[in-house]
Formats: C-alpha cells, structure tokens, sequence
C-alpha cells in the first residue's frame, strides 16, 4: 500500500488521516506528482539493480538484529525503492517505509507485500504517532543530507520508537585500513557522479566524523557494531542514551 501523510501531528494523534492509493489516484496519477527530490527521477528505476544488490550482506545483518531484540514494528526513513523494507517484511516484520520522492516510492509499490505500507512524507518529519514502533531504520541517507536535517531525520527516529525501542543505522564509517580507504575512494566516485549538491554533503558528513559523529552527537548508544566491505560501510544497533528521549 502506498499512502500520503496529512499535515504533522498535533501530540500524539495526526491531524487528519493518511490517504489510500485509491485517494491518491483519484487526486492525481502517481506519474503526475511533483518530485522535490528531482534527482531521484533518473535512478529510481535502477537503484534496485545496481545498488541494492551490493547492501545485501548489510540487509541480511539488519534483519538478524531485528529478530535480535524481537522488534515486530519498524519504520524505514528514507526508504527509497522499499529494498530493506522488502527484505524486512518477508521476514514477517510489519514495516512501514517513509520518503519524501514519488519516484522512489513508485518503484517501492510495484514491488511491495503483505505487511508493507508506503507512506510520502518527510522523514523528519512524518506527521505518525509518537512511541508506536519497536525499531526505526536508516539505510544510507544520512550522508547525502546536510548536517542540520541529519539530526532531525534522526530526532523524529527517537520520537517515534517506544520508550524500549532502538534504532539501526546504515551508512558510511571511516575506514583506518588500506583496503576501506580504497573502497572510500570509489564511493566517492558514485556520490560525486549523484550530483554537486549530493557530493557535497557526501563529504561534509565525512568531514564531520561520519556514523560514530552522527551517533555521538545525537545521544545514541551502540549495542551493536558491524563493519562491511572493508570497513566502507557499518550497520550500528543504537538506543537513545538514559533521559535523552524524545
């Protein structure tokens, strides 16, 4: 199912309901929305083909922590084309994949399952009930946004995950050995390649210290650590630290 948010909500409770794909449709076709993020038009349709494949090691550990700490619930910020949420959801989590490009989520509905809702909103700020999922999940996003929307996408993770709930990252680390720096050298070939403004929050994330900053900064405390491809990427099972919750 594909959705589209109301207006944000006012405590706990959103404003007014979110829209079937029958409400959209009758509106305006899909094909028809405007994309504010315009360049996600282009690779949209590939993204599963040629990016996708490559995150497989980092979905199969996402889904092993979930079971880990018996989450049932997960919301997927930025979701894009849904590829984690696919992977989660035949797992049997129920999970609900957020982001703001219609492309994305139009290649997201035609590949969707029983179990799975995709709603267009902003991920920081998705207008759903506070405290109403057991895991929030971030699957290489936070790098391409600038810094301050960094911290709120991450803001409204903690909003929404009950008191007990946790929160898994994916993204960029800072590899130390020969062999990451080399894969971070080709990484920064394919952000350069998605655009001016894109690689230069690539890089600004970077500067700043990347996943261990972002985490750090945000008050989240690692419970789990993993490093792939050489340590380009990490997969981080967070929990907000004693009285920072939101």
């Amino acid at each position: 199912m594909v959705a589209r948010y109301g207006n944000p909500t006012e405590g706990d409770q959103p404003v007014r309901p979110y829209k079937s794909t029958t409400d959209i449709c009758n509106e305006a076709s899909m094909n028809q929305l405007h994309d504010p993020a315009t360049e996600y038009q282009s690779v949209a349709p590939f993204y599963d083909l040629l990016i996708a494949p490559l995150l497989l090691p980092e979905y199969r550990q996402a889904g092993a922590l979930a079971r880990q700490i018996e989450a049932r619930t997960v919301v997927d910020l930025c979701c894009g084309t849904g590829a984690l949420a696919r992977h989660m959801g035949k797992q049997g989590f129920q999970v609900t994949g957020i982001d703001l490009s219609p492309s994305m989520l139009r290649q997201a509905r035609h590949k969707n399952s029983a179990g799975m809702t995709f709603i267009l909103a902003d991920a920081a700020w998705t207008g759903l009930p506070a405290h109403h999922f057991d895991l929030a999940v971030i699957s290489m996003a936070l790098h391409e946004k600038p810094a301050l929307l960094r911290d709120q996408i991450l803001t409204e993770a903690k909003r929404l995950i009950t008191p007990d709930g946790h929160i898994l990252l994916m993204d960029y680390a800072m590899p130390l050995k020969m062999f990451g720096r080399i894969m971070h050298h080709l990484a920064a070939i394919i952000e350069r390649m998605a655009g001016k403004e894109h690689h230069a929050h690539y890089r600004s994330y970077l500067h700043s210290g990347g996943l261990d900053h972002l985490i750090r900064h945000n008050n989240l405390h690692i419970q789990s650590q993993t490093s792939f491809h050489h340590g380009l990427i990490q997969v981080c099972l967070t929990r907000i630290s004693n009285g920072s919750h939101t």
